[in-house]
């Protein structure tokens, strides 16, 4: 195991990656620490997810250091527990909630979505279609700019 490890990074130093694979290792185990330090005072009987990405708690908790700097978030949380997670299930009905597991779409369901559900359903339509009229309606427009270009 330990000569193909030494045999691996001869070839990346080769190429001049080695460094480049460092600095990936390094901001891994910065982000596992981090992580751990995050739920250190969760007990030990807490059910934690899988797989984690942080608590929704603003900028700080975002696991890109790009995005937390820039102070935006690019992946919304589960709307059931309020974590941020790698990949999210989204509701069939309104495609706008985005969630965990089941467990916390069906939680959310019973707590009111049911209710909005179909009002985001046609919310998000109207506005697709909007969208639709406004990109044909621009190259419906450059297309008459074009014809008297020609003339």
């Amino acid at each position: 195991m330990v000569t193909k490890f030494q045999v691996a990074g001869r070839r990346l130093k080769k190429v001049h990656l080695w460094g480049s694979v460092q600095q990936a290792v390094r901001s891994q185990v910065a982000e596992v620490l981090r992580a751990l330090d995050e739920v250190a005072d969760l007990p030990d009987t807490a059910v934690l997810l899988l797989p984690y990405k942080g608590r929704a708690e603003g900028p700080a908790a975002s696991t890109n250091p790009q995005a937390a700097a820039a102070g935006a978030d690019s992946e919304p949380p589960c709307d059931g527990c309020h974590l941020r997670f790698l990949h999210y299930l989204r509701c069939g009905g309104c495609r706008q909630r985005r969630y965990c597991s089941r467990a916390c779409q069906v939680a959310d369901w019973r707590g009111g979505h049911k209710e909005a559900c179909k009002q985001m359903a046609e919310e998000a339509a109207a506005a697709a279609r909007a969208a639709a009229e406004a990109e044909a309606g621009a190259a419906g427009a450059e297309a008459g700019q074009e014809t008297e270009e020609r003339t």
